[in-house]
């Protein structure tokens, strides 16, 4: 019997936690500079560089856009922190770099519905990585339902 209550009170706390994540949605309606987009885009909104020691990091600020008819969904870790992608544009081509390892702890999967937008935070270290970049968000149409994923990606992106 005291398992039994143990798992009820495990599924009720999971419940209230599923519930405060998706009150707790980091989304905002599309701004007004936006209204001619008509998909699912990323912008980058603000471009900044700060030196550590000799190295220099390029924070970028990247709006993902869904202007689209239908939600789209993503693995994060909240809609305005998404699994992304960095590509390199190296001898005539995108080229795929590495981002690092992503901690699976707090992963779940994200809603952007119509009408909304989110802006993440990139940060690039210019040892590890060379410009021109873009930024990418693999995701999948109607919450999951259209299960063939997709990548958005960003314009080329120059230091």
């Amino acid at each position: 019997m005291k398992w039994l209550a143990f798992a009820v009170l495990m599924l009720a706390s999971a419940h209230g936690v599923f519930l405060a994540a998706e009150e707790t949605r980091t989304v905002e309606p599309i701004p007004p500079q936006y209204e001619n987009v008509t998909s699912l885009a990323l912008y980058v909104e603000s471009h900044q560089v700060h030196k550590l020691e000799e190295r220099d990091f390029h924070v970028l600020k990247v709006r993902l856009i869904n202007a689209a008819d239908t939600p789209i969904s993503f693995d994060g870790y909240g809609e305005a922190h998404p699994w992304y992608q960095i590509q390199t544009w190296t001898d005539g081509e995108w080229k795929n770099h590495g981002v690092g390892w992503f901690c699976g702890t707090g992963l779940r999967q994200c809603v952007i519905r119509p009408g909304e937008s989110s802006v993440i935070s990139v940060n690039i270290d210019t040892k590890r990585i060379r410009f021109p970049i873009r930024i990418g968000v693999t995701y999948t149409l109607g919450n999951g339902t259209e299960p063939t994923p997709r990548t958005v990606w960003s314009d080329r992106i120059v230091e």
